[in-house]
Order: C-alpha cells, then structure tokens, then sequence
C-alpha cells in the first residue's frame, strides 16, 4: 500500500492535524482548510479545491483500489472510517496521510464481483463522489476536474503495477 497510509500505531486520533474525513463535508471546517491552503499556494481556493481532490484520490482511493485488487482484501474504506492528517505542505501543495479506524477486512461472503462492487459503491457513491459535489459547491470547481484528477492518479497507479514499481 501507500506511503501514506499509516497503522493505528502511527497516529492517535488525539494527534493534532488528524480528522476524520466526513468533517470535509462540513462548510466551516473545509472551507477554513481550502482557505489556508490557498492561502500557502497563493492561489484561489479552485486551485486548493483541485490539490485537495489530487492529494485525496492518492491517499485514499489509490490504497482502497490496492487493498482490493492486489491484497484481495477488502477494507471499509466509508467516510466513517477513513482519518486523514496532514503530513506536510509546501509553497506548491499540501500532502495527506490517511489511517483507517477500523482495520478489520471484510470477508468474502458472496461472489468475488459482487465483494467488489460493494467497495466501489461504499468507495465512489458515498464517499467520493458526496465530497467532490461538496467540493464543487463550496468553491465552484468543475466537478469533472475533481473526477479527472482522481482518474491520472488511478491510471498511474495501475500503471506503476503494471512496471512492477
């Protein structure tokens, strides 16, 4: 998985900087968060809106999609469950980590496609997709720039297993 995912042993909910990711749907917390970010940037919240989906899709869909295909494991990986805490920025962008409340894996009950199709939709129907709309009214992003951003970071993902890196 990713190098920045971290066990429960990295982090303690306590830690400051860790929240968990559904207070991204809160209009204060987030707005106060693209806010800064703009701000360290200087650049205009669209900008810290499209850094937070890019550094989002690296740090939680890439090691979900990971998780599923390469470890045949599936983790709950719903808004509920997912802590993200930031582990550093720069002038040009911020960086995310994320930890996992609950490690636990969900074990294959039914078919294989349909174990599959329960993490996508938990994945990209209640967690992704809720965020980038949130995202786009906040701030007036092209939620097709949210979508697309997250689609390079899955596409060299897969390529870099594909290289075997």
């Amino acid at each position: 998985m990713s190098s920045r995912v971290f066990s429960r042993k990295g982090l303690s909910s306590h830690s400051s900087g860790l929240f968990p990711a559904r207070d991204l749907l809160n209009r204060q917390f987030c707005f106060s968060l693209l806010l800064k970010w703009s701000e360290q940037m200087q650049a205009d919240l669209v900008v810290a809106a499209s850094q937070l989906a890019k550094q989002y899709s690296f740090t939680v869909v890439v090691p979900a999609l990971d998780a599923v295909s390469a470890l045949n494991e599936r983790l709950d990986f719903s808004m509920d469950n997912v802590l993200i805490h930031f582990a550093g920025q720069s002038r040009k962008r911020m960086t995310l980590k994320m930890q996992l409340h609950d490690w636990k894996a969900v074990p294959l009950q039914h078919s294989r496609q349909y174990w599959r199709e329960q993490l996508l939709k938990t994945l990209f129907t209640h967690h992704i997709s809720p965020l980038w709309n949130y995202l786009h009214r906040l701030t007036g992003i092209s939620r097709s720039v949210l979508w697309g951003n997250l689609a390079a970071y899955v596409y060299l993902a897969v390529r870099r297993k594909i290289a075997g890196k």
